[in-house]
Protein backbone atom coordinates (compact mmCIF):
# COMPACT_ATOMS: atom_id res chain seq x y z
CA UNK A 1 0.00 0.00 0.00
CA UNK A 2 2.79 2.59 0.33
CA UNK A 3 2.43 2.60 -3.46
CA UNK A 4 -0.82 4.27 -3.18
CA UNK A 5 -1.48 7.44 -1.00
CA UNK A 6 -4.25 9.70 -1.45
CA UNK A 7 -2.14 12.81 -1.67
CA UNK A 8 0.02 11.34 -4.53
CA UNK A 9 -2.73 9.67 -6.44
CA UNK A 10 -5.32 12.85 -6.11
CA UNK A 11 -2.47 15.10 -7.90
CA UNK A 12 -3.51 12.85 -11.43
CA UNK A 13 -7.01 13.32 -11.78
CA UNK A 14 -7.62 11.21 -14.59
CA UNK A 15 -5.64 8.14 -12.81
CA UNK A 16 -7.91 9.09 -9.64
CA UNK A 17 -11.33 8.57 -11.66
CA UNK A 18 -10.00 5.60 -12.93
CA UNK A 19 -9.13 3.95 -9.65
CA UNK A 20 -11.57 5.31 -7.50
CA UNK A 21 -14.93 6.26 -10.62
CA UNK A 22 -15.00 9.77 -8.95
CA UNK A 23 -13.44 12.90 -9.09
CA UNK A 24 -10.85 14.28 -6.24
CA UNK A 25 -13.70 17.17 -5.27
CA UNK A 26 -16.34 13.88 -4.80
CA UNK A 27 -14.30 11.49 -3.10
CA UNK A 28 -13.19 14.86 -0.48
CA UNK A 29 -17.00 15.26 -0.27
CA UNK A 30 -16.85 11.67 1.10
CA UNK A 31 -14.07 11.80 3.41
CA UNK A 32 -15.94 13.91 6.55
CA UNK A 33 -18.73 10.95 6.53
CA UNK A 34 -16.72 8.54 5.96
CA UNK A 35 -14.09 9.11 8.83
CA UNK A 36 -17.37 9.67 11.25
CA UNK A 37 -18.78 6.31 10.47
CA UNK A 38 -16.01 4.62 10.41
CA UNK A 39 -14.77 5.99 13.93
CA UNK A 40 -18.31 5.00 14.80
CA UNK A 41 -17.46 1.66 14.34
CA UNK A 42 -14.10 0.69 15.33
CA UNK A 43 -15.47 2.21 18.79
CA UNK A 44 -17.01 -1.20 19.43
CA UNK A 45 -15.71 -3.35 16.67
CA UNK A 46 -12.19 -4.65 15.74
CA UNK A 47 -11.29 -5.23 12.07
CA UNK A 48 -11.78 -8.91 12.40
CA UNK A 49 -15.52 -8.80 13.13
CA UNK A 50 -15.18 -9.07 17.04
CA UNK A 51 -16.49 -7.43 19.36
CA UNK A 52 -13.57 -4.55 21.06
CA UNK A 53 -13.38 -5.26 24.64
CA UNK A 54 -10.87 -2.97 26.76
CA UNK A 55 -8.64 -1.07 24.76
CA UNK A 56 -10.44 1.59 22.54
CA UNK A 57 -9.19 2.23 18.75
CA UNK A 58 -6.94 4.22 18.06
CA UNK A 59 -4.32 4.65 14.66
CA UNK A 60 -0.74 4.23 15.05
CA UNK A 61 1.69 6.26 14.26
CA UNK A 62 3.17 3.38 12.00
CA UNK A 63 -0.31 2.58 10.76
CA UNK A 64 -0.11 1.31 6.97
CA UNK A 65 -3.55 4.14 6.25
CA UNK A 66 -2.49 7.02 8.27
CA UNK A 67 -5.00 9.22 7.11
CA UNK A 68 -9.27 9.17 6.59
CA UNK A 69 -8.28 9.74 2.71
CA UNK A 70 -5.91 6.77 2.66
CA UNK A 71 -8.66 4.11 4.16
CA UNK A 72 -11.21 5.48 2.04
CA UNK A 73 -8.63 5.22 -1.18
CA UNK A 74 -7.80 1.68 0.10
CA UNK A 75 -11.63 0.72 0.40
CA UNK A 76 -12.76 1.76 -2.92
CA UNK A 77 -9.87 0.64 -4.86
CA UNK A 78 -9.66 -2.76 -4.05
CA UNK A 79 -13.47 -2.86 -4.16
CA UNK A 80 -12.99 -1.36 -7.63
CA UNK A 81 -10.24 -3.78 -8.53
CA UNK A 82 -11.49 -6.80 -6.79
CA UNK A 83 -15.21 -7.04 -7.18
CA UNK A 84 -15.00 -9.52 -10.28
CA UNK A 85 -12.66 -11.81 -8.39
CA UNK A 86 -15.13 -11.75 -5.26
CA UNK A 87 -18.41 -12.42 -7.02
CA UNK A 88 -16.27 -15.15 -8.88
CA UNK A 89 -15.48 -16.87 -5.68
CA UNK A 90 -19.07 -16.43 -3.63
CA UNK A 91 -20.71 -18.25 -6.88
CA UNK A 92 -18.11 -21.00 -6.52
CA UNK A 93 -18.04 -21.29 -3.05
CA UNK A 94 -21.86 -21.33 -2.96
CA UNK A 95 -22.17 -24.18 -5.71
CA UNK A 96 -20.48 -26.36 -3.98
CA UNK A 97 -22.42 -27.60 -0.73
CA UNK A 98 -18.94 -29.31 0.83
CA UNK A 99 -17.08 -25.99 0.65
CA UNK A 100 -16.77 -22.85 2.86
CA UNK A 101 -19.57 -20.68 2.58
CA UNK A 102 -18.53 -16.82 1.38
CA UNK A 103 -16.82 -14.91 3.99
CA UNK A 104 -18.49 -12.26 5.86
CA UNK A 105 -16.45 -9.63 4.40
CA UNK A 106 -17.55 -10.52 1.13
CA UNK A 107 -20.53 -8.79 -0.13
Amino acid sequence: MSGLRYAKVSQKEPKFLDVTSLTVEEFDQLVPAFEEAFQHRMKEWCLDGKKRFGRGYRTYANCPLPTPEDRLLFILVYGHSDWDWAMDLASHWNQRPSAKRVPPFLP
